[in-house]
């Protein structure tokens, strides 16, 4: 994704509490890559996703 916040955005939806955009192992998989690249927002969420 090339927009700037994309990611994120689409992270955030696939996290929320919407069933019917809920998608928690996706998500978490989006998650590393972004870390990898530098986005520090993204560590938290990343712990959050290993710890479960």
């Amino acid at each position: 994704m090339s927009e700037p916040g994309a990611m994120a955005a689409l992270i955030k939806l696939k996290l929320s509490a919407n069933a019917r955009f809920q998608d928690r192992p996706g998500a978490c998989k989006l998650i590393e890559p972004a870390v990898s690249r530098g986005d520090r927002t993204m560590a938290q969420r990343l712990a959050d996703c290993r710890a479960k």
